[in-house]
């Protein structure tokens, strides 16, 4: 029972499709300078390196990576129908035995049918990327737990180091005897 497709070998259509652009932006957290200010709780002041902008153990860039969607059209003749299990597709473009494929739902009779669903597509990924670039932020270990972490963790090494100093003199003094 598959139906017929909309468009037949030859037919000269448009295919609806979205375009992404990378685009670096000042990191919303430290504002471009690479370091965090925080208050703790003792009213003291600690400044930390931004980990939104850095990589790993790499200092910051002072960059964070967004991305930006718009809607893209592309006139196409078709060159081969294929039928799947639950949808159709077509062949269209390329040269050297190259051809590309693209799903019905993308093509279009008119230019204006074809840049009215590219809009949808690029304002439905443009959505979910800013809402993925908020997420990013907000869901993120504060900045006082990570000057928290810092601090409980000299401490601890502080105390390591005093332990291993202290072994150090008994051992010394244990030779000397």
């Amino acid at each position: 029972n598959m139906s017929e497709p909309k468009f037949k070998v030859g037919d000269n259509v448009f295919r609806a499709t979205r375009e992404r652009r990378e685009r670096r932006i000042e990191c919303p957290d430290c504002a471009g300078t690479g370091r965090i200010r925080l208050i703790m709780a003792d009213d003291s002041q600690v400044a930390i390196q931004c980990g939104n902008c850095s990589i790993g153990y790499e200092q910051p860039t002072c960059l964070v990576t967004t991305y930006d969607f718009s809607a893209k059209i592309e006139p196409i003749c078709i060159q081969g129908v294929e039928y799947g299990m639950r949808e159709t597709r077509y062949a269209y473009g390329g040269q050297e035995n190259f051809s590309y494929s693209t799903d019905e739902a993308e093509v279009f009779a008119t230019k204006e049918e074809a840049l009215e669903h590219a809009n949808r597509l690029a304002l439905e990924s443009q959505t979910e990327e800013d809402a993925r670039f908020k997420g990013k932020y907000d869901g993120k270990r504060s900045w006082a737990w990570n000057a928290s972490y810092h601090r409980r963790e000299i401490k601890r090494a502080e105390k390591d180091l005093a332990y291993h100093k202290r072994m150090l003199e008994t051992a010394s003094l244990k030779a000397k005897e």
